[in-house]
């Protein structure tokens, strides 16, 4: 009727209430978004969708310094992911969609996942509490849903790129899923349900393989269900096709994923059966110790993370009471994975917040104990409250400012006395380290504000908490989610646009070099570790790019064999690096046996060298003896020049010198571009082989390779240019000349175009 407000269905207000609690907990995680991988597993799981979004590969060479880290090398001598194709999957289309919009960067827009996976978590979350417990208030199963995505590490892991938040919500949705089979009153929607509960299960199959040890645990609840209803004695022993189809369509989506997975595998490593992980990664830890590790201790246990689970004691029993095979389900899956990683090796997770591997069966645990917070809500509240507080250290601030403090004591990494000891507890460790100049979070860096961004995140937290208020009444008000959910968009894109523009001053520059100049034919060696993200968010280019970690002049064995191959490939080089110098830095040296270094500049911390090769060499005929004193030193034996060029476009020869004599000193050589006047229009000087062959060390005999090469003027003239070489003595210019007394060679001419590129 005009003028009243139309009532809404239960089912309808429960849609409606889990929007709101969506938005809530997308808008608390952005609100903390700090816009950078905490961890080697994320950029490992990252750089595979960036290649295949980049390049259409598997392989993750942007990441080549990480070696056995986080990456096995596969039969084409390549480095792989070891990790599960799940949370790539998931990533793809965000990080394809950061590199088609304007002004966003795909790192950032991956960083999405996290809080969009908690977020839909949270309403499958809500959803399976109000349709497994009768009568369940609204409040209370909002406070639960509360206490798994704020009052529990699932909190912190939205910053991440773990495969954590994706596994909790296949978790969640298989427990939504089963809650909606043991409701089922038919044999079709119990059919139904368990499918659903099936793909949810294949999907935390597929970015987890150890997700697998859950798998039989819903199974045997779904079929209990099944034998409760007597769904089994609906055909007839002859009916064998419905029997057929009742009982293997649900288990369709657990074959998907498994052959999936041996795709993937196959496709890295050349075996369906081999997934990349080392023999040491291995179930060797000592199992009680991992058990209560992750339970109890003080520097991971989930009693200090999370300590409203304590609350099941009164909560399972009353679930059990109303849904015993969702019920049974659930606690089975808790402790299996505790089990299950009390026994792996790095039971703790590494470099995390946390009991890690139990994040993904945290809404199992948060379903488990809802009763409690109708029955006890007291209570329940306090706990949830301290966990909000425990939690809130671990979104403020890195993780890793604690670990690195604890391998500043001299403790072993990882020592089992950093998790049990409660000096080093992590919690009250991180919170003495945390200051406001070091708050992990976009919008605040070195403790100066940044407005743009911190408008955008906390428009984000006050859009979230709105819609979490609107949640609690929904029908009253005239607020809409579908609003709500386009102006948390729009905050999103400000807040990627600005965190991009506030990026690395060093790193801007230098992409935007290379986004003008690096085409595909081109590769980027890249030398600084730390600034890898950076470089992946703000290039969008599809130049190779091949990233080492060189602090010396001789390669490291994780990059060595295949710098050697790429140093024979016909094609230019950018190094960009924050290491040592020419010649001491092994990337210059590769890059500078076979190619002419054209230019070089220092961009804040990094240094970029422009190296140049190409594959469209056109031979001159020239020979001519070189020395001092009537004394012949040397022998140009060959030259090769770029036939062809553009205004602004690079020109180059290739070289080969042979030493009649071993020469008495160091000798530079030079190139000259001459106009048809003769008019000198670009020139380059340097030492043969950028210094890596110096003159003083040539042996009779031996010929060496060398290629300069000399950027354009971009107001050059469309015509014919000459190229001409020779070579000086660096102490005082005099040039070396040939016995009829000519000091500089024409070997060639390049062509001028402006209607073709060629560098």
């Amino acid at each position: 009727m005009k003028g009243k407000r139309q009532r809404l269905s239960q089912p309808q207000t429960h849609v409606r209430v889990a929007l709101g609690l969506a938005l809530f907990l997308y808008g608390a995680a952005m609100l903390v978004w700090s816009g950078t991988f905490h961890s080697s597993d994320g950029l490992a799981m990252y750089t595979v969708a960036d290649s295949l979004v980049r390049y259409g590969r598997l392989n993750v060479e942007q990441i080549r310094w990480m070696g056995l880290q986080q990456g096995t090398v596969g039969p084409d001598g390549l480095l792989y992911s070891r990790k599960g194709f799940g949370t790539t999957a998931v990533v793809l289309p965000l990080v394809a969609a950061g590199f088609l919009l304007p002004g966003t960067g795909p790192v950032h827009v991956a960083l999405l996942a996290g809080p969009l996976l908690t977020a839909l978590g949270g309403v499958l979350l809500y959803l399976a509490i109000v349709r497994a417990i009768p009568g369940m208030a609204r409040r209370w199963a909002i406070l639960v849903v509360l206490a798994w995505g704020l009052a529990s590490p699932a909190w912190a892991y939205t910053k991440t790129l773990f495969s954590e938040p994706l596994v909790a919500l296949a978790t969640v949705g298989a427990l939504e899923r089963l809650v909606a089979l043991e409701r089922a009153p038919r044999r079709e929607a119990w059919q139904r349900a368990a499918f659903g509960v099936a793909a949810w299960l294949a999907v935390g199959l597929l970015a987890r393989a150890a997700h697998g040890v859950v798998v039989p645990l819903f199974g045997l609840a779904a079929g209990w269900v099944g034998l409760r209803r007597g769904f089994f004695r609906c055909f007839e022993p002859t009916a064998w096709r419905p029997v057929t189809k009742f009982l293997l369509v649900p288990v369709l989506p657990i074959a998907a994923s498994l052959l999936a997975t041996a795709w993937y595998n196959w496709a890295r490593f050349g075996n369906p059966f081999v997934t990349g992980y080392l023999e040491s990664e291995a179930f060797t830890a000592i199992w009680w110790q991992g058990i209560v590790g992750q339970l109890v201790s003080p520097g991971r246990g989930l009693l200090w993370y999370a300590p409203w689970a304590v609350t099941a004691i009164w909560g399972v029993r009353r679930a059990w009471r109303f849904r015993p095979a969702s019920t049974f389900a659930a606690l089975s899956a808790v402790a299996a994975y505790v089990l299950l990683y009390g026994k792996w090796y790095m039971w703790h997770g590494g470099f995390a917040w946390g009991p890690r591997f139990l994040v993904p069966v945290l809404p199992l645990l948060a379903w488990s104990v809802a009763p409690a917070a109708a029955t006890r809500p007291r209570p329940f509240a306090l706990l949830v409250g301290g966990g909000i507080a425990a939690n809130l250290v671990g979104v403020a601030w890195d993780f890793d400012l604690h670990q690195a403090a604890l391998m500043q004591t001299g403790l072993p990494l990882f020592d089992p006395r950093t998790f049990f000891d409660p000096q080093y507890a992590q919690i009250p460790g991180l919170l003495r380290l945390g200051r406001l100049d070091n708050l992990d979070v976009a919008w605040m860096v070195e403790g100066r504000l940044l407005l743009p961004l911190a408008g955008a995140a906390w428009g984000l937290a006050l859009v979230g908490l709105v819609g979490g208020a609107w949640s609690t009444r929904p029908s009253k008000g005239r607020l809409s989610p579908a609003l709500l959910a386009a102006l948390s968009l729009l905050l999103t894109g400000v807040l990627f646009v600005e965190a991009r523009r506030f990026s690395s001053p060093a790193y801007q520059a230098v992409t935007a070099r290379l986004t003008a100049e690096a085409g595909a034919e081109v590769m980027i060696w890249h030398d600084d570790p730390p600034g890898t993200e950076r470089l992946l968010n703000l290039y969008k280019g599809r130049a190779l790019i091949l990233g080492a970690n060189e602090t010396n002049s001789t390669p490291s064995a994780e990059v060595a064999d295949l710098l050697a191959r790429l140093a024979t490939r016909p094609a230019p080089v950018w190094v960009v690096t924050d290491g040592p110098g020419r010649p001491e830095n092994a990337l210059d040296r590769l890059a500078g046996a076979s190619r002419g270094l054209v230019e070089e500049e220092t961009v804040g911390h990094l240094r970029v060298a422009y190296y140049f090769d190409t594959s469209a060499w056109q031979p001159q005929p020239v020979g001519a003896t070189l020395g001092l004193g009537g004394a012949s030193t040397v022998r140009l034996v060959s030259a090769d020049i770029t036939p062809v060029s553009t205004p602004g476009g690079i020109v180059a020869v290739r070289l080969a010198w042979r030493a009649v004599r071993p020469p008495p000193e160091d000798y530079q050589v030079f190139l000259h571009v001459l106009a048809p006047d003769g008019q000198r229009v670009a020139q380059h000087d340097g030492p043969p082989q950028n210094g890596l062959a110096p003159t003083s060390t040539w042996q009779p005999g031996q010929v060496y390779q060398d290629v300069h090469a000399v950027r354009l003027p971009p107001d050059t003239p469309p015509g014919a240019y000459a190229l001409v070489v020779g070579m000086y003595r660096l102490s005082d210019l005099t040039r070396l000349r040939a016995p009829d007394g000519r000091d500089a060679f024409e070997v060639g001419s390049v062509e001028v175009r402006r209607s073709q590129s060629h560098d």
